[in-house]
C-alpha cells in the first residue's frame, strides 16, 4: 500500500506546473531606453524590421505551464513573467504605427518588432500607466541596488523638497498617486508605523529605482 501511495505522490509532484517568475531586482534589470511595457502573447513573433516580410528573430510559445523558446531564457526575454497568472511584459522602445519596438536580449540588449495586436490595443502601457494600473493594484517595491537617498521621502515631487520620513523596513509600499518621475506612496513598516511621501520612482537619466509588486 505505501508503494502505490509513494508512486502517486510522485506524480502528482512531477504534474505539477513549475511557476518562474521574473520581475526587476537590479537598477539595471530595466532599460533606461524604457517608454513601456508591451504585454506578450503566448504564440510571441519578433521580427528584424517593423515588416512581415523581414527576417522573424525570435519565435515562441508559452503558457501557465511550458515555456517553449529556443536559444534564450524567460529571464532574458521577458522583463516581467508572473507564469501561474499568464502574465509576461518586454520592454518596449519605441512604437510605429501597426508595430511596436521590443527588446528581446536583455542580456545583449538586442531589439525586435512585434505587430500589435489589433484586437488589444492596450498591451503596450507606457510606464505611467503601467504603474497606475499594476503599482495600485499590488503596490510598490524598491530595488535593491538603488541609491540611498532614495528612501527619503519627500513633502513634493523634487529632488530638493524637504524630506517627511525614510523607508526603512516595509512590510507594503501603497501606491496612491504617479506623479511625473515621482509616487505618491503610504508606506507600512515593519515595526507598525506609516509614513506618506513622494518616492522617486525613476531618476532624470531613465534609471528605475521602484516597480510594481507584481505577483
Amino acid at each position: 500500500m505505501k508503494k502505490y501511495l509513494l508512486l502517486f505522490l510522485t506524480f502528482i509532484l512531477i504534474n505539477i506546473p513549475s511557476f518562474a517568475d521574473v520581475i526587476p531586482y537590479y537598477v539595471s534589470n530595466v532599460s533606461t531606453e524604457a517608454r513601456g511595457l508591451y504585454q506578450s502573447s503566448k504564440d510571441l513573433k519578433i521580427y528584424s524590421q517593423p515588416n512581415e516580410q523581414s527576417e522573424i528573430v525570435l519565435q515562441c510559445n508559452w503558457d501557465y505551464k511550458n515555456f517553449n523558446c529556443p536559444n534564450t531564457s524567460m529571464s532574458n526575454l521577458f522583463t516581467v513573467f508572473v507564469q501561474a497568472k499568464e502574465l509576461a511584459f518586454l520592454t518596449a522602445i519605441d512604437d510605429i504605427g501597426e508595430w511596436v519596438e521590443v527588446i528581446y536580449d536583455r542580456n545583449a540588449n538586442k531589439t525586435g518588432w512585434i505587430k500589435k495586436d489589433e484586437h488589444d490595443p492596450y498591451r503596450l502601457l507606457n510606464l505611467r500607466t503601467f504603474y497606475n494600473l499594476y503599482g495600485r493594484k499590488y503596490g510598490i517595491y524598491l530595488l535593491k541596488d538603488i541609491p540611498t537617498e532614495v528612501k527619503n521621502l519627500k513633502t513634493s515631487t523634487s529632488v530638493d523638497a524637504q524630506n517627511c520620513g525614510q523607508i526603512e523596513r516595509p512590510l507594503k509600499i501603497q501606491l496612491q498617486a504617479v506623479k511625473g518621475n515621482w509616487l505618491l506612496v503610504k508606506v507600512f513598516e515593519k515595526d507598525k508605523t506609516s509614513k506618506t511621501g513622494y518616492l522617486q520612482w525613476r531618476n532624470t537619466n531613465g534609471e528605475i529605482y521602484a516597480f510594481p509588486a507584481i505577483k
